[in-house]
């Protein structure tokens, strides 16, 4: 008997939109990734995975409508390189307290989930872009039995 695999909720990027995010934003690892924020993470249904997000957002998800996401700041260190994004102008981080944020890379070796780990602190120097460099859009949700997607091979930003 199969065991049946957590649902994950996230919102997935066009590929337009992905490489204007991987363009904007090189990469700093080789391990290239940028194809989702994930909103959460282990239900073992689509309905419980629901009860885990802000009401807000999930009354979005259950009525189809996109959810705005704002790509506010970015941490790069040795292992990851993340952009914080903020859902509906306000909500930096998931109800696990880990932060919103989409993994653009990571170095050979570390698991992409490790950029959900980071601290994505709103003080750091450095971390939060110009406000001119903020970039808005919205995305539909899905929802789905989790599976790791595959890194691709960038040429490293210098």
């Amino acid at each position: 008997m199969s065991k049946q695999r957590p649902f994950i909720v996230k919102l997935v990027l066009p590929q337009t939109l992905r490489a204007h995010v991987l363009k904007n934003h090189p990469p700093r690892h080789p391990n290239g990734h940028a194809f989702h924020v994930t909103l959460g993470y282990g239900a073992k249904s689509r309905e419980e995975a629901l009860q885990g997000l802000p009401a807000e957002i999930a009354q979005k998800i259950r009525t189809g409508k996109p959810i705005l996401v704002t790509i506010y700041g970015r941490h790069v260190d040795d292992r990851v390189d993340s952009l914080g994004v903020m859902l509906e102008g306000a909500q930096p981080f998931r109800q696990d307290g880990k932060p919103y944020h989409i993994t653009l890379s990571v170095a050979d070796g570390v698991p992409p989930a490790s950029s959900g780990l980071v601290n994505l602190d709103l003080d750091r120097p450095g971390f939060m872009l110009d406000p001119s460099r903020f970039v808005e859009f919205h995305l539909m949700a899905t929802i789905e039995p989790s599976s790791m997607s595959k890194p691709e091979r960038l040429d490293v930003a210098a």
